[in-house]
């Protein structure tokens, strides 16, 4: 399934390919083979697992007790990922060499 998100807050439990156009939040259990954030912010509010790419000139923000977990060989090549709110988790859960993004104050596993 593939979403155009253009306004609003996104809720739902599946599998799904997004293109973000305006600035929004994913609350819920989100796997997302690929994200692609372009001119604009994506907050996750709970848990997003990213298993090919996280990309893009936009940015993502973990919200306080948010989980992202990086299935992917090679660094985010996402321009700005914020994990500095209280209780978030950025997991590197690819079965061998990953490259991490540098974030600021995380917890990484």
């Amino acid at each position: 399934m593939e979403a155009l998100l253009t306004a609003g807050h996104l809720q739902q439990e599946q599998v799904c390919r997004h293109l973000v156009q305006n600035s929004q939040s994913l609350t819920g259990t989100f796997t997302i083979p690929s994200v692609t954030v372009t001119g604009v912010t994506l907050t996750n509010n709970n848990s997003l697992t990213v298993n090919t790419a996280l990309a893009g000139t936009g940015g993502l923000t973990q919200a306080a007790n948010a989980t992202l977990n990086i299935g992917f060989t090679g660094a985010p090549a996402i321009t700005t990922l914020t994990a500095n709110a209280n209780g978030n988790t950025v997991d590197y859960n690819f079965a061998g060499a990953q490259q991490s993004k540098y974030l600021l104050r995380p917890t990484i596993t």
